[in-house]
């Protein structure tokens, strides 16, 4: 394979070119959403929704602020209404069921990888073991809790961005010294979210990884704080049915049952919707009458045929909402800009 070099109990694999090109835009596009005061008249993402006919409650203007950091929205703000009431109503039925019920407030990160794969701009995603007590066998981004004693003591200030990076590496299973790096990753800038670069003493000029940026946090069905955190894996990776790629991330069986890429433009020309529970269902009177009709259908991915995909198989919920304001506020700009990898699908344009 031409992107590949086999050496004596190593790989080699060669910087990415594109992903070289795109990465200073993505980051400024996620930096960007910092210097923007949330909240600003005609921001659909202000705490006072544009749907709403009369002011929101303090309780809830407050809480809605809490999820509303001064990063890129994922959510509208009537969308995290809708998700945060299908939380409150949950727990409500769980108290009922278990009267010493005490919900866990717990923090999280999900690591969004982009990369390429033989100069394809593509996303990396994992199938989740059909093991596991909590969203077995589904499709996700690598990430996690947040555990107190492994990412306190990372090698980034911010301390998800720790998270993100140690779930992804637990997940994948990649031994940075079966590629010739020292590391594994760094920020693209040192700044308020990074302590430091980890660039001295590499072997490559280039980690694995680098950080872009983050977004706001989103809502998981348990009430979760969940960080997405953007990365570029910055070499250009093999076939994800090839035994190269295997041989790159092995993936740790407990946590993952599938390691697979899928191409941009394959994700564009392949998303449909369906209903999503946490925006449509158990709505009372007043909150039915403002959910829209694209507020209560989830956005959903198909990914391509392989001899590891099953049936039933895609991309839905939390990890496909997360993918579509990535996609269409920055991947699609940034790579239909560079000209890489879309010009089949130029005919779609820009979905809003």
């Amino acid at each position: 394979m031409a992107n590949i070099i086999r050496h004596a109990n190593s790989i080699s694999l060669k910087p990415s070119e594109i992903v070289q090109l795109t990465s200073t835009k993505i980051a400024s596009f996620l930096a960007s959403y910092r210097d923007t005061v949330t909240g600003k008249s005609g921001n659909q993402h202000h705490i006072i929704s544009s749907s709403s006919t009369q002011p929101e409650s303090t309780e809830l203007i407050n809480e809605l602020t809490e999820w509303q950091t001064p990063h890129m929205p994922i959510l509208t703000s009537r969308q995290l209404e809708l998700s945060l009431n299908e939380i409150r109503r949950s727990e409500l039925l769980r108290r009922q069921e278990t009267p010493l019920y005490s919900p866990q407030k717990r923090e999280a990160a999900i690591l969004v990888p982009l990369c390429t794969v033989q100069g394809t701009p593509s996303i990396l995603f994992t199938r989740r073991s059909s093991k596991l007590s909590t969203h077995a066998s589904e499709i996700s981004f690598p990430g996690g809790n947040h555990d107190e004693a492994l990412d306190s003591s990372g090698g980034w200030t911010n301390k998800l961005i720790n998270t993100a990076l140690r779930e992804m590496k637990e997940e994948l299973l990649y031994d940075i010294d079966h590629i010739g790096l020292e590391t594994h990753a760094n920020c693209y800038e040192d700044g308020d979210d990074c302590s430091m670069s980890h660039f001295n003493g590499q072997k490559n000029d280039l980690p694995l990884v680098t950080v872009l940026g983050q977004t706001q946090p989103v809502p998981s069905l348990h009430g979760t704080k969940v960080t997405p955190i953007v990365g570029a894996i910055n070499y250009d990776l093999p076939l994800c049915t090839s035994s190269e790629f295997s041989e790159l991330f092995p993936g740790n069986p407990e946590e993952v049952d599938y390691i697979f890429t899928v191409p941009l433009s394959y994700l564009i020309l392949n998303e449909t919707s369906e209903p999503l529970q946490r925006w449509s269902t158990n709505l009372d009177d007043h909150t039915r009458s403002k959910c829209n009709k694209s507020e209560a259908l989830g956005p959903v991915f198909h990914i391509p045929d392989s001899n590891k995909k099953r049936d039933g198989d895609k991309i839905w919920g939390f990890t496909a909402i997360v993918l579509r304001s990535l996609m269409r506020k920055v991947f699609w700009p940034v790579f239909s800009d560079a000209g890489s990898g879309f010009g089949d699908v130029e005919s779609v344009g820009r979905r809003n």
